[in-house]
């Protein structure tokens, strides 16, 4: 089986995703599985590979791009399954930078972003959408927080 897992994804993602799940439940290691998670990601397999390495994350926004240039500084692997790095360039866009997160095979800038102030009238029509209008305002205020990019290690 694991020949047909090397086909798919490769050797190295094929190897840790046949460690990972050819183990029972008590034997697997949160180590095993934030090796899955970076190799998932296209990183190296070991935190020593890639703590203190240069890396690049580039994000396009309508007409504008902007490129960042830093250190890797921790790695947070989520119980969600999002891996995220924390970094030493601490602005974008002028906001503060959260972490660069990889999730569901996506690359993506995590910014502190806080929702608008709203007037109490605001917040009465807001109690009174539907619910999918509210679902909609709720992506609204999660999408402006998340900018979709490219992340190289250098």
């Amino acid at each position: 089986m694991l020949w047909f897992w090397q086909l798919v994804l490769g050797n190295r993602v094929a190897r840790a995703f046949h460690r990972r799940f050819s183990m029972g439940s008590e034997e697997k290691s949160f180590a095993s599985e934030l090796e899955f998670e970076l190799l998932a990601a296209g990183l190296p397999a070991y935190p020593h590979n890639i703590l203190g390495r240069p890396y690049r994350f580039g994000c396009d926004f309508g007409s504008h791009r902007q490129i960042l240039v830093g250190t890797v500084l921790a790695i947070k692997l989520s119980d969600e399954g999002a891996l995220e790095l924390h970094v030493s360039n601490p602005s974008f866009w002028g906001t503060s930078l959260i972490s660069i997160m990889h999730n569901n095979g996506e690359w993506m800038a995590y910014l502190d972003i806080k929702p608008p102030e709203r007037t109490e009238e605001e917040e009465e029509e807001r109690d009174e959408m539907s619910e999918e209008e509210q679902a909609c305002a709720i992506d609204q205020e999660i999408a402006a927080k998340f900018f979709r990019g490219e992340f190289v290690l250098l």
